[in-house]
């Protein structure tokens, strides 16, 4: 009979799974992360990604572009297109 050390091991060997969000919870925090003030505004990213992912990446897209890594002229961006 096998010990009980060898019959546990390759259920303890296996990678955990992190927890499966959103796509957009995940690109939030991608955002969250590159965003010089990212925290501060943690909120408003998730809603904005949430209301509307596609603008959202357009707005840190240019925010990228430009060198502007802040969250208050993402949310300007993101006002702006929503407004078209």
């Amino acid at each position: 009979m096998e010990s009980l050390s060898s019959l546990l091991k390759p259920i303890s060997s296996r990678p955990e799974k992190g927890r499966k969000g959103y796509r957009w919870q995940e690109k939030s925090l991608e955002a969250i992360k590159k965003l010089a003030d990212g925290k501060d505004f943690k909120g408003s990213i998730f809603k904005c990604y949430k209301v509307d992912e596609r603008r959202a990446d357009i707005a840190l897209n240019d925010c990228e572009e430009l060198g502007k890594m802040f969250s208050r002229y993402f949310l300007k961006v993101y006002s702006e297109l929503n407004k078209i």
